[in-house]
């Protein structure tokens, strides 16, 4: 397959590990008492859900449509 492709197989599961338990250690701020700690908690595991979305589908999609090799004129040395 792809690089893109690769790479997602390869580190997609350290990746999604990483960011479950990131989201259930900020997850627990939400049963806290303080309204600001739920509310802190919440854009926190928004955030990173956001940003493990991000890293699984959005940029590997956009690096196969956009791939980036060497620029026209550019030479090697």
């Amino acid at each position: 397959g792809t690089a893109a492709s690769r790479a997602v197989g390869t580190t997609g599961k350290a990746v999604g590990l990483a960011a479950a338990t990131t989201m259930a250690g900020f997850g627990s701020m939400l049963i806290a008492d303080h309204s600001a700690l739920v509310g802190f908690g919440t854009v926190l595991v928004l955030g990173i859900l956001a940003s493990v979305v991000a890293a699984l589908f959005l940029l590997p999609a956009l690096a196969t449509l956009f791939p980036l090799g060497p620029r026209a004129g550019s030479r090697r040395t």
